[in-house]
């Protein structure tokens, strides 16, 4: 079924690439969307969206494109939805101006010859990557998969990093050599806008008490996708956090998006009255906003949390068999470190702020991070001057 799915696209870009390279051409209004393979709305693209909603309604035609099985119900007034391979899908790909994508596309999944007045931007999907990527772990990838990022790179126009870090990594491990906007993560600006109202519309969102604390598990994924190490019992955390602090807390679970694309997997036994699955219909920035403490393996959202100066921890019993390697090691990063569940617990009972927030501001300074909360200002800045 696979290889009937991909000659099929074949057939369709070569069967439609001349009409709609004769009749369709880039107009300077029109921007089209992708999130996670034509499967959510969400992450970088989203902000984006917004962003330009709120501050240049009538300006852009905001197009969103989605897998024909995929249903989304909140999708802002003002953007369209399209179904990836429709007759509107070529049309709209073939007149976008401006193409944001949050994960590598190949020539087989845009179906895109782009012009050059096309403006196609990568606005990948992390912020400062702890586990290693691209060209760095090239044997684990794949070679359909560095195909792939090759032709992304060489058909991008813009990225944009929220560090001297991330901008390094760029310039050595994506093959990519063109320009870079070192303005921020535009998925990172909401985390500079503290009001207490966005955190209790989020609360009401999720149907979440106002009243209570949350702690956020957001786990990566592993390549055989087992969920054997995400096992805990986190009645233990809560007592701990109770005693430590007051506070009665509850435990949001938040898988990898790519846990979503498996129907085999069961989340039953990893729930209870005190741990609730958001994995699926939730925004990974909204969830960071509205939590307390955040534990993770090896995302990159534990530097995103704790742009929100709150105490981040990283927990995970497979540090000596993960498959991807790692730019730090655990005992250089500001964020505690456990390979059990008693040492989690011991972290969050010894922990220390003052400390912590110093940690944070070392780390910062060593990765030159430029995240500022105006993102999105400096990318809207960078499209109308293009």
């Amino acid at each position: 079924m696979g290889k009937f799915k991909i000659t099929l696209k074949i057939i369709l870009y070569y069967l439609f690439l001349p009409i709609f390279r004769k009749f369709c051409f880039p107009n300077k209004r029109i921007i089209v969307c992708i999130s996670n393979s034509f499967r959510s709305y969400s992450c970088n693209p989203k902000y984006i969206t917004e962003y330009i909603l709120s501050n240049c309604p009538n300006e852009y035609d905001i197009y969103w494109i989605f897998k024909k099985n995929v249903h989304i119900n909140n999708l802002p007034t003002g953007v369209r939805c399209v179904r990836y391979l429709s007759f509107d899908y070529f049309r709209i790909i073939y007149s976008a101006h401006f193409i944001f994508a949050n994960q590598r596309v190949g020539k087989y999944d845009l179906l895109l010859h782009k012009h050059p007045t096309q403006k196609y931007i990568m606005t990948w999907h992390g912020s400062l990557p702890l586990k290693r990527v691209e060209k760095d772990v090239e044997d684990v990838l794949g070679e359909a998969y560095v195909k792939k990022a090759k032709y992304d790179s060489s058909i991008c126009d813009l990225m944009f990093s929220g560090n001297k870090f991330h901008t390094d990594l760029y310039r050595r491990s994506f093959w990519y050599n063109g320009e870079i906007l070192e303005s921020g993560t535009p998925r990172c600006d909401i985390l500079f806008n503290e009001s207490i109202g966005l955190k209790e519309s989020i609360l009401a969102k999720y149907k979440l008490d106002k009243s209570s604390k949350y702690l956020l598990y957001a786990p990566t994924f592993r390549s055989d996708y087992s969920l054997d190490t995400y096992k805990f019992q986190w009645d233990d955390v809560i007592d701990v956090l109770k005693r430590k602090t007051g506070h009665n807390y509850v435990v949001l679970l938040k898988l990898h998006p790519n846990f979503l694309k498996r129907k085999d997997v069961h989340l039953e036994q990893y729930l209870n009255n005190h741990v609730i699955d958001v994995s699926k219909d939730s925004d990974m920035q909204e969830l960071l906003v509205i939590s307390d403490i955040l534990v993770t393996d090896y995302s990159s959202c534990v530097f995103e949390f704790s742009l929100l100066r709150r105490p981040g921890f990283m927990f995970a019993t497979d540090l000596e068999k993960y498959d991807r390697g790692f730019y730090f090691s655990m005992d250089e990063l500001p964020y505690p470190y456990a390979a059990s569940e008693s040492e989690l617990i011991s972290n969050i009972e010894n922990f220390e702020n003052d400390s912590y927030q110093s940690d944070l501001d070392k780390f910062f300074d060593i990765i030159g991070n430029l995240e500022n909360g105006n993102a999105c200002k400096h990318l809207l800045d960078w499209m109308n001057n293009h």
